[in-house]
């Protein structure tokens, strides 16, 4: 993990949000809703995300209703989106 994340400038998140799908900044920070065909499939993505969290030591806020699941990412250690954000955002959207 990197050890003193730099929060992205405005630009920088504005090239990821154009290349990411789905992807939005709400209150200063990254966030992206999931639908799922059932609450099985949601928990299925659920544990995939975690798994990955813990590979890569940078851990989603997660909120989960039914068949629907919400990430938000943001580096609280900086109160920031960091690049630990749009790396782990870019590797959730290939689960």
């Amino acid at each position: 993990m990197e050890q003193n994340p730099i929060p992205l400038g405005m630009k920088q998140i504005q090239e990821f949000l154009e290349q990411a799908e789905g992807w939005e900044i709400e209150e200063g920070k990254l966030e992206k809703e999931f639908k799922f065909q059932d609450f099985k499939s949601a928990k299925e993505f659920i544990d995939k995300v975690s798994v990955l969290a813990e590979q890569e030591e940078h851990h989603p806020d997660i909120f989960w209703w039914f068949n629907k699941v919400k990430l938000v990412l943001f580096t609280h250690r900086i109160k920031s989106i960091s690049q630990l954000d749009t790396k782990l955002a870019g590797k959730i959207d290939k689960l």
